[in-house]
Parts: C-alpha cells; structure tokens; sequence
C-alpha cells in the first residue's frame, strides 16, 4: 500500500487555499496553460512520504512513528509564504510554506526520518520546508507573475496521521490507517 504522514488542516483553512487557487490559475494560465490544482478536499502537510510498502510492515512503521513523537507537545502554525519548487521562476509545484511553527515542524519531520530510516526507509536527502502542496506544473514557461499575499489563520496541531493513498484517474482517495495524538 502506499502511505505517509502528514497533518490534515481544518476546512477554513482549505477554503483559503482554495481562494488563492483561483486568483493564481488566471495569472498561471497566461504562462503554462494547466495547472493542475490540489482539490481542497485533499490538501495536508506531508511529513514523511514512505510510498509502496508491504501492509505487514504496518505495524513496525507504527511504532516506529510513536516512538519519534516522544514528548511532543501540540504547537501551533500558520501558512503565509507562496513558493514553488524548484524556484518560483520554472516551478513544477506549487506551495503555501509554514511560517509559525516551522521549526517545530522540521524538527517533527527530523525526528520521524530518524526513526524511520532506523528501519529501512530512506533519509530525506533535501532541506525539509514544511509546505501543503495547492498545485502541479507540467509544462512553465519563464514566469513572471505576481504571488498574491496570503495569510492564513494560525490553527493548533494536535494529531498527526498514517495515511493511506490510493490512486485513481479522479485523484487520490485518502484513507486514514493510525492516528497519533501530540
């Protein structure tokens, strides 16, 4: 099955994203035609990306995932910055990054990469910046536009979750495996 962890972010907070969405796909539509956009429904903070793993190795990423969280406290964040990776000048993704939180975020995201890489997962070779993904590029153009400002509201991390993707032509189907309370 194919899995990872993330955080699910509250309704109000998809709706911005959603807002914004809109605005960016009539200036991205000059410049690289399709975006295709993150449903709302479906937008998270991915942790830790694990992919294709065997479902009796379940149980072990698990515990694994209980162990990292330790003593974590819940914290708040907040999302403000758009980018894209790998720049914003020939994106290929789209992001809203972390601003409040962000460095309890990478220190979550280390220490699940730590103990999961203890047993057989790979190391995230590349600088964690704790984003939610709003869209995909296939074909940019040299762009030059202008990001809209965007401020969401900061809103409390209390759990975070195994999940479950399955993908279809429709897009992906979440379903959620564990959840871990902070």
């Amino acid at each position: 099955m194919r899995i990872f962890i993330a955080i699910k972010v509250p309704d109000s907070i998809k709706e911005e994203i959603s807002k914004l969405q809109k605005g960016l796909d009539i200036q991205f539509a000059e410049f690289c035609g399709n975006v295709r956009w993150v449903a709302p429904q479906n937008i998270h903070l991915t942790l830790k990306f694990l992919g294709e793993v065997p479902e009796e190795q379940i149980e072990t990423i698990i515990e694994a995932i209980e162990s990292s969280l330790g003593k974590t406290e819940p914290f708040d964040i907040s999302f403000e910055e758009v980018g894209g990776f790998p720049n914003l000048k020939r994106p290929r993704v789209l992001w809203v990054g972390a601003k409040q939180g962000k460095a309890q975020l990478i220190e979550l995201m280390q220490k699940l990469n730590e103990k999961l890489s203890a047993i057989g997962f790979e190391t995230e070779a590349r600088e964690s910046v704790p984003h939610l993904t709003i869209g995909r590029i296939k074909k940019v153009k040299n762009l030059e536009f202008k990001v809209k400002s965007f401020k969401a509201t900061p809103f409390p991390v209390e759990r975070i979750y195994l999940i479950k993707s399955k993908l279809t032509p429709q897009g992906p189907i979440y379903t959620d495996i564990k959840e871990f309370r902070l």
